[in-house]
Parts: C-alpha cells; structure tokens; sequence
C-alpha cells in the first residue's frame, strides 16, 4: 500500500523517546534519485536546512503542524526536518518543538474547531446481531468459501463493532477478521456500515480472504460538528498501515493515509 502526497499533508505523530516528537510523512512524491542524495547527505537523521534546495518548497515551507490530541488541537512549530528511509516508503520527519506527544493526528493546516482524539473501545455485537451479519458475509462469498467459513462456526468472537457519531444520526461499523491460517497469519476480513439487528447498510470491504487485518483505533470529530473521523489499522504480518475514515455530505466514505511502512 503506498502512499501519495496530497496538497493538504495529513498525518500522524510519532515520539522518539529522549529526542521529541515528529510528524511522520510518508510518500511525499520525492523522485528516488532525490532521496538517495538526501539520505547521503543528510544521514542518521542530520536536519536538513531550509535552503537545501534538493527538497520542494512545498516540503521546505511547512513550518507548523495541526496536531490533535486526547487533549484537542493545538498548532506545533516545525523545529527541524529529517528524513529516514523505511523497509517501502522514505519518510520526512518533521520535528515539532514543545513537549514530547504521541497518539495524536497532524494536518497541515490550523484545525481549531477539533475534538479530543478518543481512543476506541470496539464492542462485541450479541448472537442475534453477529448472526444476522454473518449471514450477509455468506451471501457476499463464493460457494467454496462460504463452505469453509461455515466449518469456523465465526461469532461474536470475531467482530468488533463501533459507533460513529454524526448530526444526521449514528453510523455503527462492523470489523470482521476470521483467523483462517496461522502461518502466515491470514483473515476473511470485511468492513461494513450495519443496522441495529446487524443487517448489512453498506459494504466498505467486502468480505474477502486477506493477509490484512484492519483495526478501529481513534475517534475524532475534526469540525466541531457532531460528526465523527475514524483513524482505523491495516496490518499485516510484515507491517502496517494507518489510515482516516471520513464520510462526505452524502455518506460516502473516503479513506486519507496518513503513515505506516510494510515490506
């Protein structure tokens, strides 16, 4: 999964025990060629100046971040910028000034009217509403899986569901990961928006045989609006991936990234 820079950079806060905190930006357009000389350059995360003109003024000029925390938003100064190569993506550090923070979301761009980041605390649905989902994960299947699923005998166990708020009424999110195979660890994962007895609204990710396991992390209202964000994980036994579920005026749902790394 690789990620591609935007005009907006949202991201996500990582802490350096001992160094500070920095925002992690991954896939930021720059051509290969580019960042070997940058790594070359600037190794073991050697702060690039302002006038290096091997980075983008776009990339050069950002000079605060948006971060939003258990504590709300706040606006951060940019105290230096580094960047580091991962296992699949080249990642520019941008080091924030102040105390040391983790867990928090950063956009570049001033988010005033931002709730608190809430962590998620995913529930588990009763029989009658894992039941009535696990039969649209049968019917949303192709007969042999659906075969093999019915052996697993999946239940309650193997959901977790999540309340989204929003003005124009509740979303609930149903996460589905099915263990299907230790080694490597693998899942029929499925996302979906379902009703109270847990009748499928609208598929996010259909159900499908997956090395990835998405999990439901944070919740964040960005506007001040009554409307909820959901940061959700994508892992794999090689990596992860971390990403902001929105939905639009018309309830349609757009995921932005914001950081990870994978072989």
């Amino acid at each position: 999964m690789a990620i591609v820079y935007a005009l907006i950079m949202w991201s996500w806060v990582m802490v350096d025990p001992g160094h500070g905190s920095y925002v992690d930006v991954v896939g930021a357009a720059l051509p290969t060629s580019v960042v070997e000389r940058l790594i070359e350059k600037y190794p073991d995360d050697a702060r690039i100046p302002a006038s290096e003109a091997l980075l983008p003024e776009r990339l050069r000029k950002v000079d605060h971040w948006a971060i939003i925390s258990d504590k709300g938003p706040e606006l951060r100064k940019v105290a230096g910028i580094s960047i580091r190569n991962g296992a699949s993506e080249t990642h520019l550090l941008y080091w924030l000034e102040g105390a040391e923070v983790s867990d928090a979301l950063a956009v570049s761009q001033p988010q005033a009217k931002a709730g608190p980041l809430r962590a998620v605390k995913p529930e588990r649905p009763s029989k009658a509403v894992s039941a009535r989902l696990m039969k649209d994960v049968l019917a949303a299947l192709g007969a042999s899986a659906r075969e093999d699923l019915k052996k697993k005998r999946p239940g309650p166990e193997d959901i977790e569901l999540v309340t989204m708020k929003s003005k124009d009424g509740a979303r609930t999110l149903a996460f589905v990961h099915i263990p299907q195979v230790e080694i490597p660890p693998s899942y029929l994962s499925a996302v979906a928006i379902i009703g109270k007895d847990g009748a499928v609204k609208k598929w996010l990710g259909k159900p499908a045989s997956d090395l990835n396991r998405q999990e439901p992390k944070f919740l964040v209202d960005l506007e001040g609006t009554g409307d909820d964000s959901l940061v959700v994980d994508d892992m794999y036994y090689e990596g992860w991936y971390r990403a902001l579920l929105t939905f639009d005026a018309k309830g349609e749902p757009k995921e932005t990234p914001l950081t990870g790394d994978g072989a």
